[in-house]
């Protein structure tokens, strides 16, 4: 007669994690055990019965192990649905003005907003304007700022306020702390996103830069 413990399927941990239709699979392991303790209870010697606590405590961790795989499982595909819908948010996005990282734009007679992002705290901020050519066209003193981001409209007008032609700008941030030391904000230009992933954007000036630097998304 042959024996039915011999014929049991037996986990090996060396081989790589079993699929679906393994024969080592969590499940099949579970079942195995089931009939393994099936077995021990049926055959053990009543004067020295077998510890079945060991085998029914070996039987939770499996199912424990099956439990957590069937979590991962769950949560890798969550993340595939969140990654999904956050590509078809920000495709909406392509097309669209942002404020990004950079000190130079184009200015074709509408007002243009900029920004700057201040370190600290700042007793003196002022905004220069320039040309293509690198002449100060406007100078605007923005008096005293808190540590953040700082928003200015410019209106197109030079100093005399006679409005400017289109063209290349580029603007220039300096301030002074309460302590009197100087500083360069760093600043922040409108510019056309022409491509986005979930990692980085591709700017319509040739840039890529991450997703994390878009100050702010701009009015259509």
């Amino acid at each position: 007669m042959s024996d039915p413990i011999s014929s049991l399927r037996v986990y090996d941990g060396s081989r790589p994690q079993a699929s679906a239709s393994d024969p080592t699979s969590v499940k099949d392991l579970s079942q195995n055990f089931l009939h393994m303790l099936t077995m021990q209870l049926r055959n053990q010697d009543p004067m020295a019965p077998m510890d079945n606590a060991a085998m029914t405590a070996q039987l939770a961790q499996l199912n424990m192990v099956d439990g957590i795989n069937r979590l991962n499982t769950s949560m890798t595909g969550m993340m595939s649905q969140m990654k999904t819908a956050a590509m078809i948010s920000m495709s909406g996005a392509v097309g669209r003005m942002a404020l990004a990282p950079g000190d130079s734009f184009e200015f074709s007679s509408q007002p243009v907003r900029l920004a700057a992002q201040l370190p600290a705290a700042v007793g003196e901020l002022e905004l220069s304007i320039l040309d293509a050519d690198g002449a100060e066209q406007r100078h605007i003193a923005l008096g005293a700022h808190e540590i953040g981001t700082v928003e200015q409209i410019w209106d197109g007008k030079d100093a005399a306020g006679q409005m400017l032609p289109a063209g290349t700008y580029t603007t220039v941030w300096s301030a002074k702390t309460a302590e009197g030391r100087s500083v360069f904000p760093e600043g922040h230009t409108p510019v056309r996103v022409a491509a986005l992933n979930t990692t980085h954007a591709d700017l319509e000036d040739g840039r890529q830069i991450g997703i994390e630097q878009i100050l702010k998304w701009l009015q259509a």
